[in-house]
């Protein structure tokens, strides 16, 4: 089906008992994502100071302990190799962070330019190893005709491979902005591809993430990860204006920092609608 079929009739969202993450899980997220966000807006204004590192560095790590509760879960999809990836990736980039919370003058010293770079990096890769390990898996699945709804991937092939594709290709960009710290052209090339390959993806999957989401939460997803792709073509115009005072954090960290706000918006929505329907239905 198209990826704008989803707009050609009503949504049907799913019970709430049909979504399996956790209030805990859901609650810590939009906490750690707004920490981070937070994070971001203050070093757009005070780069290298205590307070945005430490901002940054709670919030990756809240929002790392949040997932890693939902493992048992993600595991009956993802596989223990998928699932460890991931969960790995969140606590690679705490450790992006943490140097600079210790010690903020390591913020402006270049080898830990490099190792913050080729934290995010590795990160990404990480997800974009669980990304193409869901594609064999849901394979597999196809293959053996697999009907435990719970082992069920319910995003389409082709949008997986937007995705993983997406994401390794915003990890190579990483890796080559710590190889090249003056931001050369191809870094902020990649950085775009990269995330615009996951809105695409995202979209193609509109219409299943609608029943999870509501119309109004996956497109503030697919906007959101559309925002990281547009916040790297500025300097692929024009490198250099990485380096300006006024533009430059303002676009990498300013506007960076709103789909971190869009994203826990949505979740934040998920988590109370959670919460009311089962207290209305309480489980014995």
């Amino acid at each position: 089906m198209s990826m704008l079929a989803a707009f050609k009739r009503p949504v049907d969202v799913i019970p709430a008992d049909e979504i399996h993450a956790s209030f805990f899980t859901l609650l810590g997220s939009v906490a750690g994502l707004v920490l981070s966000g937070i994070g971001l807006l203050l070093s757009w204004h005070h780069p290298g100071t205590l307070m945005p590192v430490t901002f940054e560095t709670a919030g990756a790590l809240i929002l790392a302990i949040a997932i890693s509760t939902h493992v048992s879960h993600l595991s009956k999809r993802l596989g223990t190799v998928g699932v460890g990836a991931s969960v790995l990736a969140l606590y690679v980039w705490v450790a992006s962070w943490l140097p600079f919370a210790l010690n903020r003058k390591r913020y402006f010293m270049i080898n830990w330019q490099h190792y913050f770079y080729c934290c995010w990096g590795l990160a990404l890769a990480l997800f974009a190893l669980a990304a193409f390990i869901a594609l064999q898996i849901k394979e597999a699945n196809e293959h053996r005709g697999e009907e435990d709804p719970l082992a069920q991937i319910h995003m389409s092939f082709t949008s997986l491979l937007f995705v993983a594709s997406g994401l390794l290709i915003f990890s190579i960009g990483f890796f080559d902005m710590a190889a090249h710290l003056s931001g050369e052209r191809l870094s902020w090339v990649l950085q775009f591809i990269g995330p615009l390959l996951i809105a695409i993806g995202v979209t193609w999957h509109l219409e299943h993430a609608t029943k999870h989401l509501g119309y109004a939460g996956a497109l503030l997803g697919i906007l959101s990860v559309t925002i990281w792709a547009l916040c790297s073509l500025p300097f692929v115009i024009n490198p250099a204006l990485a380096f300006d005072g006024k533009w430059g954090l303002r676009i990498s960290n300013g506007l960076f920092s709103l789909p971190y706000f869009l994203i826990a918006l949505t979740l934040g929505a998920i988590a109370l609608r959670k919460r009311k329907l089962e207290m209305a239905n309480p489980q014995d």
